[in-house]
């Protein structure tokens, strides 16, 4: 009797033990964010960090917001594939970004930049 009991309490007891002994999982969320580029830092592997201005619909302000790009990360600029080194201060970009919350700590991984670009008028010819 005294073995059938302890074994409904010594599971409550474990799980109960056990439930600060996990780390709790990192909220993640994929955004889509539209804005103007204001700065962009490349690494030598081609991988950086860019920075936008963007509308923050929960403020109601234009928001600097930078993220992570990866070797990963996909860029495209008019339709074409593209390196981070082709994306120029000022460009109107679109994208998505992972935001990673765990604890304190955000981490924005850029996933997908999206540059259009005016295509250059020809000049006009005399005749």
């Amino acid at each position: 009797m005294f073995i059938r009991c302890m074994g409904p309490a010594a599971l409550l007891l474990a799980s109960l033990w056990c439930s600060g002994c996990r780390e709790k999982e990192p909220e993640i969320d994929i955004i889509s964010l539209e804005g103007s580029v204001e700065k962009v830092e490349i690494q030598p592997d081609g991988t950086g960090k860019i920075s936008v201005w963007y509308h923050n619909e929960k403020t109601s302000q234009e928001t600097l917001g930078s993220g992570i790009v990866t070797a990963q990360t996909e860029i495209m600029i008019n339709g074409a594939a593209a390196r981070l080194s082709e994306i120029r201060a000022g460009d109107r970009v679109r994208g998505d970004v992972r935001l990673e919350r765990a604890g304190d700590q955000r981490t924005l991984t850029v996933l997908k930049i999206m540059v259009d670009r005016p295509e250059p008028v020809a000049p006009a010819t005399g005749g």
